[in-house]
């Protein structure tokens, strides 16, 4: 996952930048090395996304954070995610639609 860092007269996350971190936290997800979390986690929080905290009678134990320009980013991604999915679904017809929440609700039961 490679960022670009943001200058320091300038902490906003560009459009590109939330875009690569969404990478990276899918690549966390999908079960990333350790090493490889860490340094995600050092960029999130130089960048003020994130804090970590020790727990005080167990130091293994990191607890993740998101910071309030954190929550900014999520909401500004998931915006951004409902647009582009607004216009994918305005291309299509109205019965095209409901065949695709047939068959996506179709899909999503077990």
């Amino acid at each position: 996952m490679k960022m670009k860092t943001a200058s320091p007269r300038n902490n906003s996350v560009s459009d590109r930048q939330a875009l690569a971190l969404d990478e990276g936290v899918a690549a966390v997800l999908q079960g990333a090395p350790i090493s490889t979390i860490s340094s995600a986690l050092d960029r999130l929080e130089k960048r003020g996304l994130v804090v970590r905290q020790r727990r005080p009678g167990d130091r293994r134990v990191v607890h993740i954070e998101l910071t309030s320009a954190g929550h900014r980013l999520v909401a500004k991604i998931r915006a951004q995610q409902v647009e582009v999915c607004r216009e994918m679904l305005a291309r299509l017809s109205a019965d095209d639609r409901e065949d695709l929440i047939r068959l996506v609700a179709r899909l999503a039961q077990r």
